[in-house]
């Protein structure tokens, strides 16, 4: 029997899906409960990035690339715990993870 984080009393990471519009039209799959926010709107909405638990970023660049400078200008902006998910999209995809469906682009 598996158990979720929440069973288990340990807060979920927070997902933020950094893929451009275009990107998620081509692939319209998402990591469960990401939030969809453009690097070039991080500024904007740092304020729904939460400082008080892990964050985990995802592109479909295969190294990970817009997911590492965004992860560095997080920590500019004081959240600590932020890190590239290794592989991306695809690389969640690959490993056979669960995704869901875009509702809206």
């Amino acid at each position: 029997m598996m158990c979720t984080a929440y069973e288990t009393g340990i807060e979920p990471p927070f997902i933020v899906d950094l893929r451009h519009p275009l990107d998620v039209l081509a692939d319209p799959l998402v990591l469960p409960g990401a939030l969809r926010i453009g690097p070039d709107d991080l500024k904007k909405r740092s304020d729904s990035i939460p400082r008080d638990r892990d964050i985990v970023l995802y592109c479909t660049c295969p190294s990970e690339e817009t997911s590492a400078k965004v992860a560095l200008e997080l920590r500019r902006m004081g959240v600590q715990r932020v890190r590239p998910l290794r592989g991306g999209l695809q690389g969640w995809k690959d490993a056979g993870y669960p995704v869901d469906t875009v509702v809206s682009v």
